[in-house]
């Protein structure tokens, strides 16, 4: 009995007591087992590792005020066509952010020792009204690891911190891997709304603003300049839905990322013309997850439709009709922006590639432009990959309240993601408890 006082004790002193912020930041160095492999499935995209929720006692920004935070990391990984000490570079020029970083209209260095670096950045959000503007210090260091650490200590926010980890591939290539929550909620009452209706936005956010910061990173290291077609003239009137299952897929490494949290892949961006000879962009999204079963029993099972108004709030009815080779299905949504609510109606059309790969696009509805693909990969006799991917761009037909998405910085990235974290986070699980399935 004496022993367990201690130990209660103990417990609840670590849990009162705030942890240093590098110690509960991932680090994912050490979960890649085959770099190479890894390399060739992220490309040109980004894969993310998105981290269960976990609560922490931290302090709200540089003071001694404590508050218990729901954290969920995210990590968005890149591979950069340079050598690992340019990469760096690029990540430490604080002072310079302004002009590579996306929404940053001022970055300067306030403080400088030989441990630290303190940068007060000015960001903006520009809507068509009017402009957002927020300052943040954030205090930079190098850790004993090596890893670039960041933690805010002034700001808007009440807390944010993150790392950069960079691992070279060879001299001319190098792994980055950028790892951060922020406590968006705290912003204002604006972004609370937000995240209350439309509670996957809190992971889609996240997700688009390391995509946005990764991006920028890469154009700075490896002095690339964006070049958006101006005409319609050579460009496809589809795109290339990205395939996972023909990829060699870094098992090992996949498996083990599976355990830290789920993940996704942001591919490149495509341009399509549409009808009227116009170009449009689209950013497809993979998310993966992986099931402790055959595939001929997860597909049946991950294919049925019937309960979806049961597994996701959004969806109030899905109406499948069956024909020789292929499937339509009336998509009815509802959507959340804020306080405001709205309707989405969808027909889309589906049909099998092959035994293991269904294709969907739109058919009919409020969303003009709607892609995608399902895939099931078996990497083992009792586990089997589910893939799916997915663009989306709402066009002429789209609802007005659906308009304000594409707002949002990163628009196509956040919107795609969110409807795979959405069925990372509910569909996934689903299946599992379908199958009997007790995860540990």
């Amino acid at each position: 009995m004496f022993k367990y006082k201690y130990l209660i004790i103990i417990f609840f002193f670590l849990y009162i007591t705030p942890l240093h912020s590098d110690t509960i930041i991932p680090r994912l160095r050490n979960d890649i087992v085959n770099l190479k492999d890894l390399s060739k499935l992220i490309g040109d995209g980004q894969l993310f590792v998105v981290f269960p929720q976990k609560e922490y006692m931290l302090k709200v920004r540089n003071t001694e005020e404590k508050e218990l935070f729901e954290t969920r990391f995210v990590s968005c990984m890149s591979i950069i066509n340079e050598s690992e000490d340019k990469v760096r570079n690029v990540i430490t020029d604080y002072e310079h952010y302004s002009e590579f970083m996306p929404q940053n209209d001022k970055s300067e260095i306030i403080e400088k020792t030989q441990n630290h670096i303190i940068t007060k950045y000015s960001v903006y959000l520009k809507l068509p009204v009017f402009k957002i503007n927020a300052t943040f210090d954030l205090k930079h260091q190098v850790d004993k690891k090596g890893d670039i650490t960041w933690n805010l200590i002034r700001g808007k926010m009440k807390a944010s911190l993150g790392k950069w980890e960079t691992i070279p591939i060879s001299k001319t290539k190098t792994l980055v891997i950028n790892t951060s929550w922020s406590d968006h909620k705290s912003i204002g009452f604006f972004s609370r709304m937000l995240i209350k209706a439309q509670p996957d936005l809190a992971m889609a956010v996240p997700i688009g603003t390391a995509a946005l910061m990764m991006k920028a990173v890469k154009k700075r290291a490896e002095s690339i300049k964006a070049v958006n077609p101006k005409t319609s003239e050579d460009l496809p009137s589809s795109p290339q839905i990205p395939y996972i299952s023909t990829q060699t897929i870094p098992v090992h490494t996949i498996k083990t990322l599976l355990k830290r949290g789920k993940l996704l892949i942001v591919h490149p961006r495509q341009w399509i013309k549409t009808p009227d000879e116009k170009p449009l962009d689209l950013v497809f999204t993979s998310s993966i997850g992986m099931i402790n079963s055959p595939i001929n029993i997860v597909k049946p099972v991950s294919t049925d439709i019937t309960e979806y108004p049961k597994i996701f709030y959004q969806v109030k009815k899905a109406v499948q009709r069956n024909k020789k080779y292929e499937k339509e299905i009336d998509w009815s949504l509802k959507l959340w922006f804020s306080l405001f609510s709205f309707k989405i109606n969808l027909t889309n059309n589906y049909f099998w590639e092959s035994d293991n790969i269904l294709t969907f696009n739109r058919e009919a509805g409020n969303l003009e432009y709607v892609f995608g693909r399902r895939e099931w990969i078996s990497i083992e006799p009792e586990k089997t990959l589910i893939v799916f991917t997915t663009a989306f761009n709402g066009g002429k037909s789209a609802p007005l309240l659906f308009s304000f998405v594409n707002m949002l910085p990163n628009s196509q990235v956040i919107g795609s993601t969110s409807v795979c974290s959405v069925l990372m986070d509910k569909h996934i699980p689903w299946i599992e408890k379908k199958l009997g399935i007790n995860k540990k």
